[in-house]
């Protein structure tokens, strides 16, 4: 793998060769002094796997970087420590093509960053503490079964993904916790993969319109919260704990599948009947 430097000056290209490339950009402040990726710079990566990595730190102050024209770079990935705990990092995507995965390589717990003008959907990856936000243009969401994939490596920030249909969340390498789970149209949640996963805020009220949620397939422990009561989940072969502060209605059903998983509730009057009761099987606890 080759690692090259962004360029230094507005303007500029920097191109990649048949490896997989990496190519770094520094974001100081609200593109300060020191900042070597700005608008009018073009990065093409080549052949291979190629990643722009750009680290922003200080305070960036919810600086948007606009006008970063990418060819063929499969990876845009932000390294943010900004110091700003209360606006957000924002890279316009909108003339970059070829990207498959955006997301944070790192992150500090001011770290938040959003992707926008994307045109078409892509992955996601989330590290550190920061919140992840991915903003598609109308154009790229136009369909009724969009999936949005994300996977989860140290993670303990927000994730948000508007006019997505179905959240694929893949937790991987160590245990994760998602603060929160946005997303407007999701009426799916999948998660896999074999580390423990926790999402802490109560699902449906930031993911209103949730039916499903599958995770058949995971191996690893997932706590989650979910006041829906028209919701059917399956859940994997961890110790899983599924909270609820309602009943789900009579003709849904929540699984706990194989481990030792316990359902636990919110309120006195939830689960206070042999037929609510009935709707949660597969819990030791």
């Amino acid at each position: 793998m080759r690692q090259r430097s962004a360029t230094t000056t507005g303007g500029e290209t920097t191109t990649g060769g048949d490896g997989d490339d990496t190519i770094s950009g520094v974001m100081v402040g609200a593109a300060g002094q020191g900042t070597t990726v700005q608008a009018g710079d073009i990065v093409k990566g080549g052949a291979g796997t190629d990643t722009l990595t750009i680290s922003a730190s200080g305070d960036v102050d919810g600086h948007t970087l606009a006008g970063l024209q990418t060819v063929s770079v499969e990876k845009v990935l932000v390294s943010n420590f900004d110091t700003d705990a209360a606006k957000t990092f924002t890279v316009d995507t909108s003339i970059m093509t070829g990207v498959e995965v955006v997301g944070l390589a790192a992150s500090g717990a001011n770290g938040d960053t959003a992707f926008s003008g994307m045109l078409g959907i892509v992955g996601a990856q989330m590290t550190g503490a920061g919140d992840l936000t991915l903003t598609y243009d109308a154009s790229a969401v136009t369909g009724t079964a969009d999936t949005q994939s994300v996977t989860l490596v140290n993670t303990s920030g927000k994730f948000t993904a508007n006019s997505i249909e179905t959240i694929s969340i893949t937790s991987s390498t160590v245990a994760n916790t998602l603060s929160s789970l946005a997303a407007d149209s999701a009426t799916t949640l999948e998660v896999a993969g074999d580390k423990n996963l926790t999402i802490t805020a109560e699902l449906a009220g930031s993911v209103a319109n949730i039916k499903t949620i599958s995770a058949g397939g995971f191996t690893g422990n997932l706590t989650i919260e979910n006041d829906d009561t028209t919701t059917n989940a399956t859940l994997g072969s961890g110790n899983d704990v599924y909270k609820t502060g309602a009943a789900v209605a009579a003709t849904y059903q929540v699984d706990g599948g194989a481990g030792t998983d316990e359902i636990s509730v919110t309120a006195a009057t939830v689960l206070d009947t042999a037929l609510e009761t009935a709707r949660y099987v597969n819990f030791e606890q």
